[in-house]
């Protein structure tokens, strides 16, 4: 039996994980995620002793710590004596060029993000895809189960090179991101042209208007957009394309109220501690006659819930399916796996579309989509 990924797993844990020390530690970013890791270091005992931002405003602090450029720092301090934590995690910044030009400075250690978490596990909650390398301790077999499921080399490709940054931290390991072309990628079959268009997820209409780019039309739309905000422009973009409702909810497992926080942007997201309280309810009872070819999910980490909610109008009218990947460690294998179980004859396929292992989908075609364009 083809034991890959425990394999590899086994290996990475076996590497002792790098000791962060020296006089004092900058930590380069300035958000959220650069403020949460300076609270932890300075609560270990290390000396923070700076923020590195691009966008330092003169005499700006957190705190008591300093935020200034890269460029103002060096030409007051010696980088040698100093370690330095990358803090940035999203999307849009490429990061191998980034870091390379931070070691080029000759600073006495650069950890990323994931090294980071890797030296440190547990000491900040998971965010994302980005976790500890020991959390996927008992994953190997799924892991090696889901690349045999795989029906293209290249989504197999994209599944090891992402087990191996998480497990590392080497940015220079992930593939090539085909950027522009999310749920609809060039070299995978192509939808059918006019859609029955469930969009889970629609933030305000994005994903509408790019199939419209791509030579798409709509037969009917379904949209779900929970996010007050959103959900108005939502509504105002809708009218270009169609018939179409909107529905103001989250979806998951089970019809029910729920927590949210809403931001108004893309991660706005169901949670505890959230500051509204929404609707959230199933696909099945949702939509009931809608008869659906393609079903997209963008939902800030509820995919696996929403998908469990949606098993009778996905079994009985068999959708083309683009759910993303990246929102959780474990969606990478759980959500691909759950719907093979289903016996529903889709072949799956992965991609990715951002920097870093974001806008990671999972795309599952059909049967009744020819095979043969994939590329």
């Amino acid at each position: 039996m083809n034991d890959k990924f425990q394999t590899l797993i086994q290996e990475s844990l076996a590497l002792p994980s790098p000791v962060l020390n020296g006089d004092s530690v900058l930590v380069y970013g300035a958000g959220n995620k650069g403020r949460e890791i300076a609270r932890f270091l300075s609560g270990r005992g290390y000396v923070v002793s700076g923020f590195l931002d691009t966008n330092a405003k003169p005499g700006q602090h957190i705190g008591r710590i300093p935020v200034v450029t890269l460029n103002d720092w060096l030409r007051d301090n010696e980088p040698e004596r100093h370690s330095i934590v990358v803090a940035i995690h999203n999307y849009t910044v490429e990061m191998p060029p980034l870091l390379d030009s931070i070691r080029a400075q000759g600073f006495k250690q650069v950890f990323n993000i994931v090294e980071f978490y890797n030296a440190f596990p547990k000491a900040l909650p998971d965010h994302y895809w980005l976790t500890a390398k020991a959390c996927y301790t008992p994953f190997g077999d799924p892991l090696d189960r889901l690349h045999r499921v795989l029906a293209d080399e290249k989504s197999r490709e994209w599944l090891e090179a992402v087990v191996r940054f998480r497990l590392s931290g080497n940015y220079t390991l992930l593939p090539k991101t085909q950027l522009g072309d999310q749920y609809r990628p060039g070299d995978l079959p192509m939808w059918p042209q006019s859609l029955r268009f469930i969009d889970c997820g629609a933030f305000d209409g994005d994903t509408l208007e790019h199939l419209r780019q791509g030579g798409y039309s709509f037969d009917a739309i379904a949209a779900f957009e929970p996010d007050p905000g959103n959900f108005r422009k939502l509504a105002e973009a809708v009218r270009r394309h169609g018939e179409a409702i909107c529905f103001p909810c989250a979806l998951g497992a089970q019809t029910e109220s729920l927590r949210f926080n809403a931001d108004a942007s893309m991660a706005s997201q169901i949670s505890s501690t959230g500051d509204q309280t929404i609707q959230c309810v199933t696909l099945d009872e949702a939509l009931p006659n809608f008869r659906p070819n393609l079903i997209k999910m963008d939902i800030e980490g509820a995919e696996l819930e929403a998908l469990l909610g949606a098993r009778r109008i996905i079994s009985e009218h068999r959708p083309g399916l683009a759910i993303s990947l990246y929102h959780t460690p474990g969606h990478l294998w759980q959500i691909p796996l759950l719907l093979h179980d289903w016996g529903l004859g889709y072949r799956f396929h992965i991609r990715g579309h951002a920097h870093n292992s974001y806008e990671l989908v999972l795309y599952a075609i059909p049967s009744n989509i020819p095979g043969e364009s994939i590329r």
